[in-house]
């Protein structure tokens, strides 16, 4: 038998029946009614909630936890730009401002639960597999593009915003020539050398860039380890900005 997602679920329950002993009691005929009411209750609920379809909005707030911990072990991120600093290591402070073999640790910045929208995203960004397995410049544009504009994780709305993310490589020589510009190039090419293997990835300045590069930093969202990518936020549009999402 070969699957087929053209096929509709089943509608309707198979109703429970009384046997005809017992049909001419009102009490138990009342009981099978309700019983076949709520079993058609969790059927219309789970056909109208696919589970591993996470996209849906029905999937929300603590099933969508269930969902991404439970089916696909990829739990809620938390965004944040907190920075550490350890004072007591050897030529870290001065002599006397620590007591001897004492340490200081300081933080600073904020730090939030992703909300469902970005959390969906951040589930597209593992679970996506439309663009195939070989990683290219266009690869990686398409994902981030996809995190960007994918709002509640969905694919991009228009392809034309791949124009927005841009990669550019850093010293780059090749036949003697220096250039930046490889959105047309292949990872595997000329682009990147064993010598020169550092990109500059330029977003578009959103909110939802801002976070991008904040999961990418805190390792939430890993990116190809074959390079070396800067994220730099602050791409001029020259369209009108669409509603991507903020935090």
């Amino acid at each position: 038998m070969i699957e087929s997602f053209d096929t509709q679920p089943l509608p309707n329950v198979i109703p429970a029946y009384v046997y005809d002993q017992y049909s001419d009691d009102e009490n138990v005929q009342g009981f099978f009614e309700v019983l076949n009411a709520m079993a058609q209750g969790y059927l219309d609920w789970f056909n109208q909630t696919p589970l591993p379809l996470y996209t849906n909005p029905n999937i929300k707030g603590p099933l969508l936890d269930w969902v991404g911990n439970s089916l696909y072990n990829i739990p809620r991120p938390v965004i944040s730009d907190v920075q550490q600093v350890v004072k007591g290591a050897l030529a870290t402070v001065p002599l006397t401002a620590l007591p001897i073999a004492g340490f200081q640790i300081s933080e600073s910045g904020t730090s939030a639960i992703a909300t469902d929208d970005i959390y969906k995203r951040v589930l597209t960004w593992f679970m996506y597999r439309g663009d195939g397995m070989q990683m290219s410049v266009e690869w990686l544009r398409r994902r981030v593009a996809r995190f960007l504009y994918g709002t509640n994780g969905t694919d991009i709305p228009d392809v034309g915003l791949l124009s927005t993310v841009q990669l550019t490589r850093k010293n780059l020589q090749v036949g003697g020539v220096t250039g930046t510009d490889v959105t047309g190039l292949a990872v595997t090419g000329l682009a990147f050398s064993p010598i020169y293997h550092t990109g500059i990835l330029i977003l578009p300045s959103y909110s939802i860039s801002a976070v991008f590069q904040e999961l990418v930093q805190t390792g939430v969202i890993p990116l190809p380890f074959q390079i070396t990518i800067e994220i730099v936020t602050g791409f001029a549009l020259n369209q009108t900005e669409l509603d991507v999402g903020t935090l």
